[in-house]
């Protein structure tokens, strides 16, 4: 009998672009291959079969719109349907379901963010290679992070098309394989099987991209593809909040999961729309240099900081003549155990005992469900200069971290940083920002919230000033610092208390574990 595969539900509204066809019409398929890649605004989609039989008709080609119940293909279906094939694990061979596959697969870039280019740094595989499904065929950098590219499924490495050096961005092939050997799946199985007692394993064929095929292996009571788990481990996506399709928990879930954690709340306003600049080389001589994409991301979320979060700042004059001194004191120490004592760790100390104290300053506005949101842990983000543009690492739980302790993960996460080698996740789930630019320089900052955050803390640099003691100007050191806070949620007078709670910390550090 004939049945039509549809395009699946993209997401509420969500209209796609078909990106790659993998099969062609006398193409015999399995239940869960993959015949199609469709492009959404956030992710690119696998979409498998549903049945098994044999392809009569294609009506998609490569760019077309896809949306929610358009038929994509005609499949002829017969009595055999696909059903998982059960082996004990006392009895690891993979039989004919495994079998080697003869067609060529593209390994391609995969989505490393909106519109990121990246640079290829290594290539961990040759030609001849037999790789499996999580083997890391390449490592790409980009503004952020260095990115490691796992295969997709196993097989045999044919050509390698890129070297190290070269530019790589979405799609770009990086090498081609043949299909997985019975060899590749039989030695998955036995890295798949459990240490203890012989037990069931459901082996099934799961985003074999219509050759060769990959394992799903039993994860609780879901299967969860190899390479489903390492993206989870990565990406910090907790599998056991996913459910996935029929039990199956594939790539395509983990990265749905992912994408919806990372989503920024939408102002409901759509893309800003920017006024189209004069023409400067009538004037003289110009030059145009593209942003980078730390530039590119910094611009958008300030852009929408400032258009979405009514600003208001508060200034206050600092003295830290004795904690200065204190600093002198022991940085040595603190050096010799490898860390460097910044006045930068010793204000977030300041900063993170004070906002135990002031919630408010920890909070974080949603006007979309009316809501003040509370956060009960002290995330501090510290802003670093680096030759790529401002990034924001943050530094966990500062609330709970001695000053040496708060020095040593400042130090790591600011070389990590400025050499863009930053893991996963250093840059999430801060809750409040210092920027200090006193080792530039300056006199005063307004610097902007870095929402969704609710308030950040910018300093400048220290002065010596006269201070009048009752009898005489006394020489003493000074820096100030500027509060910038979301006023929807914090008004001037708790503002205020916070700023003086930091000030008597720095100006009498003996108050930070006083109480």
């Amino acid at each position: 009998m004939a049945y039509e595969i549809k395009v699946p539900d993209l997401g509420d509204g969500v209209v796609g672009k078909i990106l790659t066809i993998h099969v062609k019409v006398g193409d015999t398929i399995t239940k869960d291959t993959i015949i199609a890649d469709i492009n959404t605004d956030k992710v690119d989609a696998e979409v498998p079969a549903e049945v098994e039989g044999t392809i009569t008709e294609i009506r998609i080609k490569v760019g077309d719109e896809a949306k929610l119940g358009d038929i994509m293909m005609i499949v002829a279906t017969g009595d055999s349907a696909a059903t998982p094939v059960v082996e004990t694990a006392t009895q690891p061979t993979v039989a004919a379901s495994l079998a080697a596959a003869n067609a060529t697969i593209d390994l391609t870039v995969p989505d490393l963010g909106d519109g990121v280019v990246g640079k290829v740094l290594k290539i961990n595989v040759k030609v001849g290679d037999t790789i499996t499904e999580d083997t890391i065929i390449a490592e790409i950098n980009t503004d952020k992070v260095d990115a490691e590219v796992p295969a997709e499924m196993a097989g045999v490495v044919t050509a390698i098309m890129m070297k190290e050096g070269d530019e790589a961005k979405k799609g770009d092939v990086i090498l081609s394989i043949v299909g997985a050997s019975l060899a590749v799946a039989q030695a998955v199985v036995e890295i798949s099987k459990p240490a203890a007692a012989p037990t069931a394993i459901v082996i099934q064929p799961v985003e074999n991209k219509a050759v060769g095929a990959t394992l799903a292996v039993v994860q609780g009571n879901a299967r969860t593809s190899p390479l489903a788990k390492k993206l989870a481990r990565e990406l910090g996506v907790d599998l056991s909040k996913l459910s996935g399709a029929d039990g199956r928990i594939s790539k395509l879930d983990v990265i749905n999961a992912y994408a919806k954690k990372q989503a920024p709340a939408s102002s409901g306003g759509g893309a800003m729309a920017y006024k189209a600049l004069p023409d400067f080389s009538k004037f003289g001589a110009i030059r145009k240099e593209s942003m980078s994409r730390i530039m590119d991301v910094t611009a958008e979320n300030m852009t929408y900081a400032w258009s979405t979060v009514p600003h208001a700042w508060i200034l206050e004059k600092v003295d830290i003549t004795e904690v200065e001194k204190l600093r002198n004191k022991h940085k040595d120490g603190v050096k010799a155990k490898g860390a460097g004592l910044t006045i930068t760790a010793i204000i977030a100390k300041a900063v993170a005992k004070a906002l135990l104290k002031h919630p408010f300053i920890n909070a974080s506005c949603d006007m979309t469900n009316k809501e003040v949101i509370f956060k009960d842990y002290v995330h501090i983000g510290i802003a670093v200069d680096t030759p790529r543009g401002l990034l924001v690492p943050v530094i966990r739980d500062c609330d709970q971290k001695s000053i040496f302790e708060i020095a040593q993960g400042l130090t790591e996460l600011s070389v990590r940083t400025r050499d863009g080698k930053n893991k996963q996740g250093d840059m999430d789930g801060g809750t409040f920002t210092i920027s200090n630019v006193g080792g530039i320089g300056g006199s005063g900052i307004l610097p902007i919230v870095n929402a969704p955050q609710g308030a950040i803390l910018g300093v400048t640099g220290s002065e010596i000033e006269g201070v009048w003691n009752g009898t005489a100007f006394e020489p003493r050191l000074r820096m100030q610092m500027t509060i910038g806070f979301d006023h929807r949620i914090i008004n001037g007078a708790e503002a205020t208390r916070f700023l003086q709670t930091v000030k008597s910390y720095l100006e009498d550090p003996f108050l930070m574990n006083l109480y």
